[in-house]
């Protein structure tokens, strides 16, 4: 139910205090449930005030430090050496792939590619290729890193992103000394 009020759609025919005055209302009441919290600070952003969205982000965080979809909310607001910790503190409470990409990123933006793109291959090899999502985006991790962008791009255009994700494990483990799980 509360998915759907803040829904796009729904929202849009919400008057401004009245979807503001329920954000506050959810956010005091359910102040310890990250998925509450995630929605609210949607309505926040919907109606242009990050300060409050912010706020609702970093409660999220503090009642999971792992749960992505805050941290990547939250990190899209931050300067890179916060969104680090942020990624830092997610990927210690669940190391999943999604959160590891969340650090890959994160270490991208900061400007340390070659972490970055190590922490891309860890995401890659614990998730197996079996979410899309997190396929794509840990390859684009991967393609976005200066010096592997020519190489990346070239298997994308030749193969599936599937065998693409494969290929680039392998080569990028095969330069580095690794072995392919």
């Amino acid at each position: 139910q509360l998915q759907r009020s803040f829904d796009t759609e729904t929202l849009a025919r919400w008057s401004r205090e009245d979807a503001l005055r329920l954000a506050g209302d959810i956010e005091a009441r359910f102040s310890d449930d990250k998925f509450a919290l995630v929605f609210a600070a949607g309505a926040y952003d919907a109606f242009e005030l990050p300060g409050k969205a912010e706020r609702a982000l970093r409660r999220a965080l503090d009642v999971d430090p792992g749960y992505f979809i805050a941290a990547w909310s939250l990190n899209d607001r931050l300067g890179a050496a916060e969104a680090l910790k942020v990624a830092r503190r997610a990927v210690a409470t669940s190391r999943s792939p999604v959160n590891l990409w969340l650090l890959a990123e994160a270490l991208r933006v900061a400007g340390d590619d070659a972490r970055a793109a190590a922490t891309a291959r860890e995401v890659l090899r614990a998730d197996g290729a079996r979410n899309s999502f997190i396929t794509q985006v840990a390859c684009d991790t991967l393609i976005l890193s200066p010096r592997r962008s020519v190489r990346i791009s070239r298997l994308w255009s030749r193969r599936s992103w599937k065998a693409s994700a494969i290929a680039t494990i392998r080569k990028s483990d095969a330069k580095s000394g690794e072995k392919s799980k």
